[in-house]
């Protein structure tokens, strides 16, 4: 019974992991993707720390960030363009997120 919850749990997981991946652009808060799976902010919170290796936010995060630098080397968008792309509207959070994750800001990724 233990192992069906787990199977269960993991794919729900991956249900959320896969919306959130093909709605970037969209409001991602805690609260909207729980409602969207019918399931309580803790309830999320609590799949995402005991079937992956990080938090809820820091998914969301790393994803968008790492669909930012795929734009910035793969298409001709403008940093603004990209933020609306991946969920952000201000440019400053999007430049710290960027930075702490790559290291370097945004435009030296450009080709």
């Amino acid at each position: 019974m233990n192992g069906d919850v787990a199977i269960r749990n993991k794919i729900k997981l991956l249900q959320v992991q896969q919306y959130i991946m093909t709605n970037l652009h969209a409001d991602l808060s805690a609260a909207n993707v729980a409602a969207h799976f019918s399931m309580s902010v803790s309830s999320l919170f609590h799949l995402f720390s005991k079937q992956s290796a990080g938090t809820y936010k820091e998914f969301v995060i790393d994803t968008r960030m790492k669909k930012a630098l795929e734009l910035l080397n793969s298409t001709n968008l403008s940093v603004k363009e990209i933020l609306a792309h991946t969920g952000y509207n201000d440019r400053s959070s999007f430049n710290k997120c960027f930075k702490k994750k790559f290291l370097k800001p945004p435009l030296h990724f450009r080709k």
